[in-house]
């Protein structure tokens, strides 16, 4: 061997150790950082399966508080209807019993002329019978009154939704 030639092996030989040395770290971190990410998918996969869970639980409750409020705005519409619909009942009945008692005039209670004008013998009638006048009446106080249901209801319905989100 001459006298270049142990330098030259010298060299290489620390080039390829020192390669080698920089091979096994560049490896080695490759190794962490892959185990890292392993780490993080993981974790990753973790909060994934628990935003999830909380997800339904949340969307659960949701129903269930969504189908009390339609239970308990069902249940206030159907309450007031019902006892709106008993108070117009009373009020229908009330203006047969003072139509036919005379109290409660209008359109329907009015008396008409004699039949035959002049005619001897003839007592006035009410237009279409005494019946008819009250039921009339009756009829239209009883529309009133279920309009006045109806809205009273929605209006119940309302305020009862403001009152349960405000």
């Amino acid at each position: 061997m001459n006298l270049l030639t142990r330098p030259v092996l010298y060299a290489l030989a620390a080039a390829l150790l020192a390669s080698l040395a920089w091979g096994g770290w560049q490896w080695r971190g490759k190794q962490a950082a892959q185990t890292e990410a392993a780490k993080a998918e993981q974790a990753l996969a973790d909060y994934r399966a628990e935003a999830a869970e909380t997800i339904a639980r949340f969307e659960i409750e949701a129903r269930a508080t969504e189908q009390r409020h339609a239970a308990d705005m069902t249940r206030i519409e159907r309450e007031t209807r019902e006892r709106l619909k008993e108070e117009g009942d009373a009020a229908y009945n009330r203006a047969v019993a003072d139509v036919r008692s005379g109290r409660l005039r209008g359109p329907w209670s009015c008396l008409a002329t004699p039949k035959v004008p002049g005619a001897g013998g003839t007592t006035p009638e009410r237009n279409g019978g005494a019946d008819d006048g009250s039921a009339a009446a009756g009829r239209v106080l009883r529309i009133g009154a279920q309009a006045d249901a109806r809205l009273a209801a929605c209006q119940a319905v309302i305020r009862a939704d403001r009152a349960m989100n405000p």
